[in-house]
C-alpha cells in the first residue's frame, strides 16, 4: 500500500494519538463499509505499543444499557485475557470455575462488574458501532460512562462511528458528543481505487483497472461491496475463460448490478430500467431533471450502450445464488458466434474489396478465396450468407455456392439465436435474401410461432394494441366456418372483447387491408346468426348491433326482426 494513501495516513495519525495523553476519546468517522473497523485491527495487530496491543474492542449493536455495555467489556476482556482478567478480579466469585460462566449467561448486575474500572484503568477501549446501539440507549448515559471512566480511571476511549447512518435525533446525539466528549476527530475517507487496494489484498485480478474505472464512478467504498464485486467478476470471469472470450465489456454490468443489490449507491437505476436499457432510445422523451436522465448519464459513463441477456441472467444469480446454466452457456455461445462472425465479416468485405480494386485476382483467384466460406457459413447471418452466396454464382461456379448454402442450413439447428427468432426480425421490404435462406428462415418462423387462431389474433390485437404478420395472415385467410366455430366456441368475456374490437372495426374502419378479409367474414356470420333460427345467440348479436346502431350492416331480413 502506498504511503500517501488514506489508510496509511490515518493509521499513522491515529497511532500518534493514542498513544498521546492529551486524548482521552479519539473518534474515528468515515462511510458505511470504508474499514474503520479493518483499520483499527490493522493497527493494533502491527504496533508494538503495549497499550495499543491490550486495547479491547467492543460492539455497541443492539445494546440496551450501560452495564450490558461494560459487560461486553468485560467479557471481550476475559476473551483477549483471560489470565490478567482473572488476576483482578476476585470478589468472592469461583473466578477459576465460574467466571466464563457467568460472562455469557448472566444478569447485568453481575458483582464482577464492580472490578472493570480496575481492569480498564489506563487501557484503550475501542467502541464500534455506537449509532447501532438500542434506541433507548440515551447518549447522555455513554457522555457519562466516557466520562466517568477517562477522567476517573484514566480509560482512552478510541469511537468508531458511521455518521451518514445517522438518523435525527442520532446526528443531534452526535453533536452532543462532539461538543462535550470527543477530543478529537479523524476522518477516513478512501478514495474508490484505495477501499479496491485494500478489499483486493494481495490477490491479483486481471480485470482491476475495469473495476477501478467502474467503482470510481459509482463512488464506492465499501469495502465489503467490493468483495462481492471481485468475487462476482472472478466467477463470471471463469465461464468466459472457458469459451476463449474477453470480459472487459461485461465488468461494468457486474459492478453496477452488484452495487444496486448490495445497496450501495444512491438513486440507483431500477432493474427494469437497466434490463431494457438502450443508449439510442433512451436519449428520446426524458425530462432531463427527472432520474432517467441522471441513471443514463450514469450508464454512459460507464459506457454501457445497451443491455441483454447478460444482464438478466447475472441479477438473477444475485436475486436467487443460482446461476442459469443452460441459458448462460447459450449466451457464452451467441457471444463466440458474434465474435467469430466479425471475424468472418471482415473476411467478406475483404473478399469484394479484392473483386473491385486487386487488379492482379483474377476469377479463379477470386473462388480459391470464396472457397473458405463453405467452413465459415456456420457463423454468418443470412444477409451475408446471400451476399457470398450471389457473388459466388455470379462467378459461375453454382456448386460452391449451392455447398455454402446447405452448409448454412445445416449449421441452424445448432445456432441458439436461430432457436429463438423474432417474429418479425426479417423484413423482405427491408432487405432481399437468398430465396433458400427466405425458406429455410420461414421453415423456423413456422415451427416457433405457429398459425394463430382467429381468437388468439383478437386476443393479442387488445393485449399489444397492434399486429403483425401473424394476425395479419389469420384474418386474411380466414374463412366463415372458421368465425362461426370461434363464436359459438367463445363464452362471456372472450365473446364480448371478440364482438367489441370487430364492431369497433365497423364504426372506424380496419386499420390494415390484410384484416378486411376477417371483418366481411364476421359481418356475413353474424348475418346468418342474425337470419337463422331462435336463440341466445340470435339474441346476443342483434343486440351488440343494436347498441351501436349498426342494423344497417346486418340483411334486411334482421331489420324485419326489430
Amino acid at each position: 500500500m502506498k504511503n500517501d494513501n488514506s489508510y496509511v495516513r490515518v493509521e499513522k495519525k491515529l497511532e500518534k494519538l493514542v498513544a498521546h495523553d492529551s486524548y482521552d476519546v479519539i473518534a474515528l468517522t468515515g462511510a458505511w463499509g470504508v474499514g474503520k473497523t479493518y483499520l483499527w485491527n490493522k493497527l493494533k495487530n502491527s504496533s508494538s505499543k503495549e497499550k495499543v496491543k491490550s486495547s479491547i474492542c467492543v460492539s455497541l449493536f443492539g445494546a440496551k444499557s450501560i452495564d450490558e455495555i461494560k459487560l461486553r467489556i468485560l467479557r471481550n476482556a476475559y476473551l483477549s485475557n483471560a489470565k490478567e482478567t482473572r488476576k483482578l478480579i476476585n470478589a468472592g466469585i469461583d473466578i477459576a470455575d465460574g467466571l466464563a460462566k457467568k460472562l455469557f449467561g448472566y444478569s447485568v448486575n453481575e458483582g464482577s462488574l464492580v472490578w472493570l474500572p480496575n481492569l480498564l484503568k489506563e487501557k484503550l477501549v475501542i467502541l464500534d458501532d455506537i449509532e447501532r446501539r438500542v434506541e433507548g440507549l440515551e447518549i447522555q448515559e455513554i457522555m457519562g460512562f466516557l466520562n466517568e471512566y477517562s477522567e476517573g480511571y484514566k480509560v482512552s476511549f478510541l469511537i468508531l462511528l458511521n455518521q451518514e447512518k445517522l438518523g435525527d435525533k442520532q446526528k443531534k446525539d452526535w453533536e452532543i458528543l462532539h461538543e462535550k466528549v470527543i477530543d478529537i476527530e479523524v476522518v477516513l475517507n478512501p478514495s474508490p481505487a484505495e477501499a479496491l487496494e485494500v478489499a483486493m489484498g494481495d490477490d491479483i485480478y486481471k480485470y482491476r483497472d475495469q473495476i477501478e474505472r467502474a467503482i470510481s464512478i459509482l463512488k464506492v467504498t465499501n469495502i465489503r461491496v467490493l468483495k462481492k464485486i471481485l468475487v462476482n467478476v472472478k466467477f463470471i470471469e471463469e465461464k468466459f475463460n472457458k469459451a476463449k472470450l474477453d470480459l472487459t465489456y461485461g465488468v461494468p454490468s457486474i459492478v453496477l448490478l452488484t452495487t444496486i443489490h448490495f445497496r450501495a449507491m444512491e438513486n440507483p437505476p431500477t432493474i427494469d430500467y437497466i434490463e431494457s436499457f438502450n443508449s439510442y432510445l433512451s436519449q428520446k422523451n426524458i425530462n432531463p431533471d427527472s432520474s432517467e436522465n441522471y441513471w443514463n448519464s450514469i450508464l454512459k459513463q460507464l459506457d454501457i450502450s445497451h443491455t441483454d441477456e447478460f444482464e438478466k441472467l447475472f441479477n438473477n444469480y444475485l436475486c436467487s445464488g443460482e446461476l442459469d446454466e443452460g441459458a448462460f452457456d447459450d449466451l457464452i455461445e451467441s457471444y463466440k458466434e458474434s465474435l467469430n462472425s466479425r471475424e468472418v465479416e471482415q473476411k467478406r468485405i475483404n473478399l469484394f474489396k479484392r473483386y473491385y480494386w486487386d487488379k492482379e485476382k483474377t476469377n479463379s483467384d477470386l473462388l480459391e478465396m470464396g472457397h473458405e466460406f463453405i467452413d465459415l457459413a456456420k457463423l454468418m447471418p443470412p444477409s451475408s450468407i446471400t451476399d457470398v452466396v450471389e457473388f459466388i454464382e455470379n462467378l459461375g461456379d453454382k456448386k460452391m455456392a449451392d455447398d455454402i448454402l446447405t452448409a448454412w442450413e445445416d449449421s441452424l439447428a445448432n445456432r441458439p439465436a436461430f432457436q429463438r427468432l423474432e417474429e418479425r426480425m426479417f423484413d423482405p421490404q427491408l432487405r432481399k435474401l437468398h430465396p433458400r435462406v427466405t425458406k429455410k428462415i420461414e421453415e423456423l418462423l413456422g415451427v416457433q410461432y405457429p398459425p394463430l387462431t382467429i381468437y388468439e389474433v383478437v386476443r393479442n390485437i387488445i393485449k399489444n394494441s397492434g399486429w403483425g404478420d401473424r394476425e395479419r395472415n389469420a384474418l386474411s385467410s380466414s374463412t366463415k366456418e372458421q368465425y362461426l366455430d370461434t363464436i359459438k366456441s367463445l363464452e362471456f368475456s372472450e365473446l364480448e372483447s371478440f364482438f367489441l374490437l370487430h364492431l369497433e372495426w365497423l364504426t372506424r374502419g380496419v386499420p390494415d387491408p390484410m384484416l378486411e378479409r376477417g371483418l366481411e367474414n364476421f359481418i356475413d356470420v353474424c348475418k346468418d346468426i342474425v337470419g337463422g333460427s331462435e336463440g341466445r345467440l340470435k339474441d346476443i348479436v342483434y343486440m351488440a348491433f343494436k347498441n351501436r346502431n349498426l342494423l344497417e350492416k346486418l340483411s334486411a331480413d334482421a331489420l324485419k326482426s326489430e
